[in-house]
């Protein structure tokens, strides 16, 4: 499906958003979410209605990137509200207000519409202050739903206003410190995402964020399938899962902007494209993402030996895995990549 939403990007011309996130648009864009819905689909378990759930909203995230009208895509992605509400109240309190801010902000003219489209991309990809609703979904949702409802690319839809790179930078710092003091695997996880998000609201590209980030949550999903507790007191065996402990520290470190990966050359530029302040807050916001992963690699994967010996990745998994970490490795080699579109 995602490949035939790419083909028709291909030929349709390009439409006026209000975003100023135009590189990566199109087919190369549909490339970066049909790697993460391959992520999904290699790492999720098959039985459950979760899969069927993430193939939709890959669907839904390269028709934004289709069909490039503001009011389009802000509908579209009202639609993938829809779709992954499961009654939690605090997600509705949250997100359905937002959706309403976007589709209105994507309608109305001047000024208005620019604050109602800048509220309304704060919500959806929980920036602070509006980020409480954001843990919990990641906790009690299948860790494919919240990789495919994070791959819509909602910056293409961001006005280029001076206020949300700030929020965004301060996000990243914010969410970055949380993470790197959290306990559990799977909250960090979510701190981790909204700080990718805050650096996405920023100015760094979305396609190297939503393939890292579809890399790290799958890695903490396949291990989450593995373990009753994420916790990092807990430890793990190195020994018995090397090549998921390599994908969490590859997928992770590209989040941090680690050399050679992709994360790199966005993680070097972004602070010369922004304010001073901003750029010194951006450095350190990477900092403490790289802590928070390398505390995340050590107290998942070290310190203890498995004792019902705990599996490494499936050939099938592995082979996912491998692909998006490849990926990522090339474009750090050859950042001028993502500039094809």
């Amino acid at each position: 499906m995602a490949v035939g939403v790419s083909a028709v990007a291909l030929t349709l011309p390009e439409a006026p958003l209000g975003g100023s996130v135009s590189a990566g648009a199109g087919a190369v864009g549909c490339l970066a979410i049909s790697l993460a819905g391959l992520l999904v689909a290699a790492v999720s378990p098959v039985e459950g209605a979760a899969p069927v759930m993430a193939a939709r909203l890959f669907a839904v995230a390269c028709g934004l990137l289709a069909f490039q009208y503001a009011v389009v895509d802000a509908v579209l992605l009202a639609l993938s509200t829809y779709l992954v509400w499961s009654g939690d109240r605090l997600f509705a309190r949250y997100q359905f207000p937002g959706a309403l801010l976007l589709i209105v902000g994507a309608v109305l003219p001047g000024p208005a519409g620019t604050v109602l489209l800048a509220a309304g991309i704060v919500i959806r990809m929980a920036a602070f202050p509006a980020h409480a609703w954001f843990p919990r979904f990641v906790d009690r949702t299948p860790v494919g739903v919240v990789v495919a409802y994070q791959a819509a690319p909602v910056v293409l839809l961001e006005p280029s206003t001076v206020v949300l790179t700030v929020i965004g930078a301060i996000t990243a710092l914010t969410a970055a410190v949380f993470a790197a003091a959290s306990d559990d695997g799977r909250r960090s996880l979510a701190y981790l995402l909204i700080a990718t998000n805050g650096l996405v609201i920023a100015g760094a590209s979305w396609l190297v964020g939503t393939l890292a980030t579809a890399g790290l949550a799958m890695t903490v999903g396949a291990l989450a399938a593995r373990r009753e507790s994420l916790s990092l007191h807990e430890g793990g065996d190195f020994a018995a899962t090397p090549r998921l402990a390599v994908a969490y520290l590859v997928f992770g470190l590209s989040l941090a902007g680690f050399p050679l990966l992709a994360g790199f050359a966005e993680g070097h530029h972004l602070p010369h494209a922004v304010a001073t302040p901003i750029g010194i807050v951006v450095v350190i916001a990477l900092s403490v993402t790289g802590i928070a992963v390398m505390r995340g690699f050590l107290g998942l994967f070290t310190r203890r030996r498995a004792a019902n010996g705990e599996r490494d990745l499936t050939p099938l998994e592995n082979y996912g895995v491998v692909v998006a970490m490849a990926v990522l490795v090339v474009v750090g080699l050859a950042p001028g990549l993502l500039t094809w579109v």
